[in-house]
């Protein structure tokens, strides 16, 4: 192959005359889409322009991730809408020049494909994904304030109609291939041990173009059709968020409403609306909570640690709820409790949990068969994660705890979920008490994203950075806190809750 390189793009042509155009941003983890690496991509399409190849193909250089939109890191640099409007209309420009080449062109997706990433597969005449877990798409724009800003909201409505597309931009949802390829937003998968490759030079060769919508997605975007659907989507998103302080998805239904049978003129609406949105007071809150999250996320990092098996003992509303939530992740969990009465429950919910987001039979009844109830505990020796979820009486905790710890294996995570007891007072009687951690999770469990990684001065940091990599591992932005006793009302205002509870 003859080679050229960029910072963060490397431009080869093999001896069949196919381009394969691989994004590898330089310095970064994953791939973005910068200012830099945009500028750089026109700098290639000129080229190929000037030099046409027999095809084209897009592929990553990241492994088991493709590109995971705009630099977020950017938006806030942005100092007024004429300037935003401005950078978002040269990125329509390059991406309808990459739309308009005169040859095949095919992108490879592995891993995450999403925001700006998803709008600029879109401009290929064809799309292949590899069925992996690694692999999701989707617009996380909605969560930013903003909405699909590179020609997102046009190409995604043209290419499955507005029907399925304004839920996908609207709720932030990640595909997973198939679920991509079923909605149509892709056109082939292959299995994991299939050659990516392969399959974009059979597809560029073959000139393959992707089918777009069927009829009746197509009818979604004309007439009274996209009237009556925008008049009930904007009820349903009226239900969740308040236009006055959460303007974009609004802003996103009146452009498909009123121009959403004109792909030009969707663009010409994006540029105009995302510009005022990415600089408005909606928009600058929620990119603080972004990276607020962010750094978050970043807790626990250096561990190596990951979970296979998890124990939880005690199926009450939190202990059963947590258990729930680690096998939505894919690990195996045991779930004690004094009766097989008391575990039941907790079985009911997770069951319902399951059928509201798993949806199809095979995948609820596979992770039916991860959560296993064991009323003797036998799970415990097994479990690389422990948590204990009991009644808050500190004289019970610490019997479980005497006992687990004689049970369980030595590098396991052992934690208590308590929020009033002091942790030292827990760990007091362990022959390894810097060992114990607290895992605070909060009510309801599916819906609140933070964990709480209690320590104290004794606590080994090692253990800390454990728990805080098991929590990234399920889904949950671990936050370090120091251990406090309560005050009398906290105490007393727990104690009633524990009642409850039991």
């Amino acid at each position: 192959m003859s080679q050229t390189d960029y910072r963060n793009w490397r431009l080869d042509h093999d001896v069949d005359r196919i381009c394969w155009l691989t994004i590898d941003r330089a310095g970064e983890t994953t791939n973005s889409l910068s200012r830099e690496v945009l500028t750089e991509l026109e700098e290639i399409v000129t080229e190929l322009e000037r030099t046409p190849p027999r095809g084209l193909v897009l592929q990553s250089g990241k492994e088991n991730s493709f590109i995971v939109g705009a630099d977020v890191r950017e938006f806030d640099q942005v100092s007024s809408a004429a300037e935003a409007e401005a950078f978002i209309r040269e990125a329509h420009a390059l991406f309808d020049r990459i739309e308009a080449l005169p040859f095949p062109t095919a992108v490879c997706i592995e891993g995450y494909c999403l925001g700006g990433g998803l709008e600029l597969a879109l401009c290929f005449d064809y799309r292949i994904v590899r069925d992996s877990d690694a692999t999701r798409l989707g617009y996380p724009e909605i969560k930013l304030g903003i909405y699909p800003g590179f020609g997102g909201s046009a190409r995604t409505t043209r290419q499955i109609g507005g029907l399925k597309a304004l839920p996908l931009m609207l709720t932030a949802r990640n595909l997973r291939a198939r679920q991509a390829r079923g909605m149509g937003l892709v056109d082939q998968v292959v299995s994991p041990h299939s050659s990516l490759r392969w399959a974009a030079r059979r597809a560029v060769l073959a000139g393959r173009k992707s089918r777009g919508p069927g009829r009746l997605d197509r009818l979604s975007n004309f007439g009274p059709a996209r009237k009556l659907l925008a008049a009930q989507v904007r009820k349903q998103t009226s239900a969740k968020a308040n236009p006055k302080h959460y303007p974009a998805p609004f802003e996103l239904i009146d452009a498909w409403e009123e121009y959403g049978d004109n792909p030009r003129q969707m663009l010409d609406q994006e540029a105009q609306r995302v510009a005022r949105l990415i600089t408005g007071d909606t928009s600058r809150g929620l990119r603080r909570v972004f990276w607020l999250m962010e750094m978050l996320k970043r807790n626990g990092k250096d561990s190596g640690f990951k979970a296979r098996r998890v124990h939880v003992v005690g199926a009450g509303v939190m202990g059963g709820d947590i258990a729930a939530w680690c096998v939505l992740q894919g690990l195996e969990v045991t779930l004690q409790d004094r009766e097989q009465k008391y575990i039941d429950p907790a079985l009911k919910r997770a069951r319902k949990l399951f059928a509201r987001r798993l949806k199809t039979p095979d995948r609820i009844a596979g992770a039916l068969s991860r959560l296993t109830a064991d009323v003797e505990g036998a799970g415990a020796s097994r479990a690389d994660v422990i948590i204990e979820a009991i009644f808050e009486n500190l004289e019970a905790k610490q019997k479980l705890f005497q006992d687990l710890e004689a049970r369980v294996k030595p590098d396991a995570v052992l934690a208590t979920n308590t929020s009033a007891i002091p942790l030292a007072q827990i760990a007091s009687v362990l022959k390894r008490p810097e060992r114990l951690i607290g895992l605070h999770f909060f009510n309801p469990v599916a819906s609140m994203p933070l964990v709480e990684v209690v320590h104290d001065e004794n606590t080994e940091p090692a253990e800390i950075e454990r728990g805080a990599a098991f929590s990234n591992q399920i889904g949950r932005f671990p936050l370090p806190v120091a251990s406090s006793r309560p005050s009398e009302s906290s105490s007393r205002a727990s104690a009633r809750k524990a009642r409850r509870v039991r």
